[in-house]
């Protein structure tokens, strides 16, 4: 597993997913409101094989895209 974070100015209803290199989701770790600050959240890779990956944060005309590596 690992740990990824968002920094917010404001509130906002946020989505943060993790999606395969095709971009087909694959799990959505929040959809819901987060407050001003950083919000932090565990991405347990148990089910995923090896690969790239990509986390996308979006909501309110906020929007940040890691990549992430899986080695297993």
């Amino acid at each position: 597993s690992t740990n990824v974070s968002v920094l917010l100015k404001e509130p906002l209803h946020i989505k943060v997913a993790v999606y395969s290199i095709d971009w087909i989701e694959m799990e959505i770790l929040v959809d819901n409101e987060l407050p001003i600050g950083r919000s932090s959240f565990v991405v347990r890779a148990t089910n995923y094989g090896s690969g790239e990956y990509f986390l996308l944060a979006e909501g309110g005309g906020y929007q940040q895209v890691r990549k992430i590596m899986l080695i297993k």
